[in-house]
C-alpha cells in the first residue's frame, strides 16, 4: 500500500513537471497560446498576461452578439492573412484563442472586433480592413465554460452579465466592454473551452 501511494505521488509530480515544461493550459491543445499567471481563483479567475499581438478586423452592430453567418463573414476577411496575405508574403500558423472584443458605443450601437492571437513578431496584414492589435500586459477577470456543441453568441453575453455580477465592484473594470473567447474550432468533436474576459483596472 505504501509503495502504491509513493508511485501515485511520483506519477502526479511527473505530470505536473510536464505541464510546467509545456507552459500552457490543456485547452490550448497542440496550438500556440499566450502564457499567463492566475493570481486569484474562486467563482472566477484573475489572470495576468504579458503583452500579446493579434490579427483583427472590426465592424459595428446593433447588438452585443452576432449570428454564425456574421461571424463567418468577419473571419473570411482575416483568413487571407494566414495564406500569404501579409507584407512578408508567407503562410502564418493559426494559434488560439480567437476572441471578439465587444464595446458599447451608444444605445443599440456596438463595436465588435474579431481578433486571433499571433505569437512572436507577426507580419503586417495587406488585406484592407485587417490590422494588427497589441494588447498591453495586464490583468483580466475570466469566467469559463465548456460545451460539446458550438454555443450561440448570446451564451457568451449571458456569461458576461453573470461575471459582472460576481465581480460586484464596478470600479474594478471597464463598463460596457468584454471579450468572448474560444480555443476550439466549431467542427472539433472534443470538449470545447470558452471564456469571457473583462479587463481589470
Amino acid at each position: 500500500m505504501e509503495l502504491h501511494r509513493k508511485l501515485v505521488t511520483m506519477f502526479a509530480v511527473g505530470l505536473l513537471a510536464v505541464a510546467l515544461v509545456e507552459g500552457k493550459p490543456w485547452f490550448c491543445g497542440d496550438q500556440d497560446c499566450p502564457d499567463y499567471n492566475t493570481t486569484y481563483s474562486k467563482s472566477y479567475d484573475i489572470r495576468e498576461y504579458g503583452e500579446t499581438k493579434w490579427v483583427a478586423t472590426t465592424t459595428e452592430h446593433s447588438k452585443p452578439y452576432m449570428s454564425t453567418r456574421q461571424l463567418r463573414s468577419m473571419f473570411s476577411k482575416i483568413l487571407p492573412y494566414y495564406r500569404e496575405g501579409n507584407t512578408e508574403g508567407r503562410s502564418v500558423s493559426i494559434a488560439v484563442p480567437a476572441m471578439n472584443k465587444v464595446q458599447k458605443i451608444r444605445k443599440n450601437v456596438y463595436n465588435i472586433t474579431m481578433m486571433w492571437y499571433i505569437p512572436g513578431d507577426p507580419p503586417i496584414p495587406t488585406t484592407p480592413g485587417v490590422f494588427l492589435v497589441t494588447r498591453p500586459a495586464g490583468k483580466i477577470f475570466v469566467s469559463d465554460f465548456q460545451s460539446k456543441r458550438w454555443p450561440r453568441d448570446q451564451v457568451f453575453y449571458s456569461n458576461y452579465k453573470k461575471l459582472k455580477k460576481s465581480i460586484g465592484n464596478k470600479s474594478q473594470f471597464k463598463p460596457d466592454m468584454f471579450y468572448r473567447v474560444s480555443y476550439n474550432y466549431p467542427f472539433d468533436r472534443k470538449k470545447k473551452q470558452h471564456e469571457v474576459w473583462i479587463d481589470k483596472l
